[in-house]
């Protein structure tokens, strides 16, 4: 399909105001609306505005960005002239402190050099086997349940992408104890704050003991606490191991040949613990939603699932002979990616397409508007995994898809979270079919992420 979007242009031409929307309040204008309903408001704005809208936050003005070749701009090709927001990267720190995820700078270009290695092709390999065993316990733990029990599919996801991290990345069994809940509690704790803290920009300061700051002060120490005790037992047991813990406890500066302190290997540790997870989760859980609502999809699945493996437990090895279990994978995270958007503030004004940018701004990239994008989508609602085959993805630019960003900080995890979800897909479809409670309400939470609000409640039915 061909992009009817304005591409950036090459050469001089004038500079125009992009159309502007000011909001449903004199002065926040659409800072509530993008912070408690910003998928409904990029819906509303982009069929009228498919490129970009301009609005304001208060006295600050913002961007959204519906057009591919803008986000790219931002995010890839002018990356240099753009930095996270101000206010976000605050709240960042107060969350976790300096981190691959939170940094800039060269803290973040000598991070991201170092901690690169850890998610090469073979790595993942080697993650491969954790990923698929723990499929597999899923499915005995699920066969213990008498036929009909209502499961949070949701929570069963978290459950087994965060005992894969924890098994992967820093060879601790999470649900072995508490600290796989301890941990959830927390990021939950974190993660709600930041929602909070979005919402309401004159909040007062976290060292004010209102309840929110106290109950995001006891969410952000069980993740600290998780993370040392972690950390300490691997001290203690010595031994050699060879995972992301190991890696963070060798590595070396080029500059000092000095490592890590331990506050900087915990922050680490949370940050990927989280991200390791939680994006995961999403998409695994919202995949079983489309399925149910798509029998003519999940048959097709099943097909190709029984046709290569016939009954056995797939491998990594089997992945590329599984290419309609990618494109279910690909085509749900096109329609909710976790990463729903990311935002960006301009050093100095900046030209997008014929538009100006003024420094200081806050630009949302929208990636979740992106993808849903008529420009580059025929029926963009529609949940169609068959748009990713190789032929009809030559049919758009590569940036109108970007679930795992782009740029330099496209997603470290990527490969990670790509294998892990297609492993666990054709391991659990193999097996069985999910079914939505008659009755049950799914709508889309962006918290932080973008997830299933409340619970996805289902039943287990085995094929």
């Amino acid at each position: 399909m061909t992009a009817t979007t304005k591409p950036a242009p090459t050469g001089e031409q004038p500079l125009t105001a992009p159309p502007f929307y000011k909001g449903p309040h004199w002065f926040l204008g659409s800072a509530r609306e993008i912070s408690s309903r910003p998928l409904e408001l990029f819906a509303r704005l982009m069929p009228e505005h498919p490129d970009m809208v301009a609005s304001h936050m208060g006295p600050t003005r913002a961007y959204f960005l519906f057009n591919a070749d803008y986000v790219k701009h931002v995010l890839q090709t002018n990356h240099e002239n753009y930095r996270r927001p101000r206010l976000f990267s605050r709240l960042l720190h107060t969350v976790a402190d300096e981190n691959l995820f939170s940094s800039e700078g060269a803290y973040w270009k000598r991070q991201r050099k170092l901690l690169s290695p850890a998610f090469h092709r073979q790595q993942i390999v080697n993650f491969s086997r954790i990923m698929g065993e723990e499929a597999l316990h899923l499915l005995g733990r699920w066969s213990r349940h008498p036929a009909g029990t209502i499961l949070d599919i949701q929570q069963e996801m978290t459950d087994l992408t965060l005992n894969i991290v924890g098994r992967s990345l820093f060879s601790v069994d999470m649900l072995a104890s508490t600290r796989g809940q301890e941990l959830t509690r927390g990021f939950a704790g974190t993660t709600g704050w930041l929602n909070y803290r979005f919402s309401q920009p004159f909040a007062p300061p976290v060292f004010v003991p209102i309840k929110p700051n106290r109950d995001f002060l006891r969410a952000r120490q069980i993740v600290r606490k998780v993370s040392r005790e972690i950390l300490e037992e691997r001290r203690a047991a010595g031994g050699e191991h060879h995972d992301f813990l190991q890696m963070l406890l060798d590595l070396r500066y080029e500059d000092t040949g000095e490592g890590m302190n331990d506050m900087q290997i915990i922050n680490e540790m949370g940050t990927f613990f989280f991200a390791g997870h939680e994006t995961t989760a999403n998409t695994l859980t919202w995949t079983w939603y489309l399925l149910d609502q798509n029998p003519a999809v999940e048959a097709r699945l099943h097909e190709e699932l029984d046709r290569v493996l016939d009954g056995r437990a797939p491998t990594v090895e089997d992945l590329p002979h599984l290419p309609y279990n990618r494109m279910v994978i690909q085509e749900s995270m096109r329609l909710y990616p976790a990463a729903w958007a990311t935002s960006r503030e301009p050093i100095d004004d900046d030209q997008v397409g014929p538009y100006r940018l003024v420094k200081g701004a806050v630009v949302f990239a929208a990636i979740a508007a992106v993808h849903r994008n008529p420009a580059y989508w025929e029926d963009p609602e529609t949940f169609e995994p068959e748009r990713f085959s190789d032929e009809r993805s030559k049919e758009r630019p590569n940036h109108a898809y970007i679930p795992f960003g782009i740029g330099p900080r496209f997603c470290i995890g990527s490969q990670f979270g790509m294998t892990e979800a297609q492993l666990v897909l054709a391991t659990l479809a193999q097996k069985i079919r999910p079914r939505l409670l008659p009755g049950a309400v799914v709508e889309p939470e962006t918290v932080f992420t973008l997830r299933v609000k409340d619970q996805l409640p289902m039943t287990i039915e085995y094929r």
